[in-house]
Order: structure tokens, then sequence, then C-alpha cells
């Protein structure tokens, strides 16, 4: 559900003017690539290495989104020499300067260390299902996000159900575990409801539908607090926004 939440969502950005980047250390179906119908042939792994360049890399599969495909440099986080952590950090720069937002689309860190582009994150988005094993689930990628030290906001989208009141329920259920037992602050983001679910971004119909504008302008915009966050139920609308030159990179997981 998260690759295709996320493709929808820039998307829906990229429709308001703002100009993304999107980091995708997933593959294939859990990717963002794979869910706008892409198919990824190199990867970051592979500028690092010499192998490639960032420009034959890249893939703009609508106008205003480029995505850097990078489960390979991901997965090999570990092994990474001084020389292509610094190469990382320098090319992350770069994307930044040439779009409005950089969106990391973060692998799961279970057992190894997060990659740069993740950590270098100013904010963080959890994608949890609005029930009962979205808040177990959501829960486990909490323990991995303090496990390896990463800083910034952290705040939940919840996705699925009828109900913005039973999602704010599941949020607080997660909040308070988050906060009693380790020591970590979740802010709420929006919830998408069902109907706003059954409605993604596709090629064959490349507008983003209206119940996605509202949460658009709570990710696009800067940290605001939990009251003035949006839930997105069903058909909402907000006016075109102009690119903003602010940069923020932002790990969605």
């Amino acid at each position: 559900m998260t690759a295709r939440v996320l493709a929808t969502l820039v998307a829906a950005l990229a429709e308001r003017g703002e100009r993304v980047t999107v980091i995708d250390e997933h593959q294939g179906e859990h990717g963002v690539a794979g869910a706008l119908g892409c198919a990824t042939r190199r990867d970051l792994a592979q500028i690092l290495s010499g192998d490639a360049n960032l420009g034959e890399t890249l893939l703009s599969p609508v106008p205003g989104v480029r995505i850097l495909p990078a489960a390979r440099a991901a997965r090999l986080t570990a092994e990474a020499t001084a020389a292509q952590v610094r190469a990382t950090a320098k090319l992350l720069h770069e994307l930044a300067l040439g779009c409005d937002l950089v969106i990391v689309h973060a692998a799961r860190m279970a057992g190894r260390p997060a990659s740069g582009a993740a950590l270098s994150a100013q904010r963080r988005v959890l994608c949890i299902g609005a029930d009962a094993g979205g808040i177990t689930a959501g829960y486990r990628l909490l323990k991995d996000l303090a496990a390896c030290g990463g800083r910034g906001e952290v705040r939940a989208l919840m996705a699925g159900g009828t109900s913005a009141k039973l999602a704010r329920a599941a949020f607080a259920n997660l909040r308070a575990l988050a906060a009693d037992r380790l020591g970590m602050r979740l802010d709420w983001l929006a919830w998408v409801g069902a109907a706003a679910l059954s409605h993604p971004f596709t090629l064959d119909a490349p507008h983003s539908p209206p119940p996605w504008q509202e949460l658009v302008g709570a990710l696009a915009a800067p940290s605001q607090p939990d009251s003035l966050a949006h839930d997105v139920p069903g058909p909402a609308h907000l006016p075109r926004a102009a690119s903003r030159s602010q940069r923020i990179t932002q790990a969605e997981i």
C-alpha cells in the first residue's frame, strides 16, 4: 500500500507545481517507479561505483517528478566506503537544489544501518494502517527508527478505514507506545480513508483525484501543529499552490 499511496501523493504534488524527486529504496511493485509502471535499469549503487551517471539513472514518469532508484545502494549501506558516503551526501545536495521536495522512500532498517539518504531526512512520515495490525507494524517501524538513531520529527499518515475517529484512536495508542517504550514523539500528519485509497493515481488517468489534494497540502507545507493536520475521508480540494523555494528532505517508510 505504501508505494501506491506515495506514488499518488508525488503525482498530486507535481500537479500543484511542486518539483519532486523521490529516492526510491524499494524495487518492483513495492517501489514508486513500479507503482507508476516504470522499469528500473540502473541504481544509485552504479552511480557510486562509477558505472552510471545521474542523468541516465533518473526516471521521469510524469512531468515534475524524478525518481532515483536506490534499492541496491540501500542494501549495500553497511559496505559503503567513506568516499561513497561523501558522494551520496553531495548527490543529495545536488538533487535538492534542483527541486522543491526530496522524498526518500526508505527501506526498512531491521538488522542493518539506515541509508545516508534516510538519515539525512528532516521529517519522517510513517504510512500506518488505521487498524490493530497497523499499530503493530507501526511500532516495529518506530523501533527501527529509534535503533538507527534517526533524528527529526516523525509523523503518522494513517491509511484505510472509514472513520477519522477510529484512525485518531489507533494513532493515540501508537503515540502512547512510542512515548512510553521508546521515548519518541510521534505527531499526526493526516488520515487517508478507504474512499481516497480507492482512487489512486495511474498513468491511464494522469490527474490526482480530489481526495488527495488536501493531504498534499499537509505534506508540502512546513511543520504544523497537530490541530492543523488534515483528514481525507473523501472528496476535498485545495487551490493550486505556487512552487516553493524551500527544500525539505522527507523519509517515507
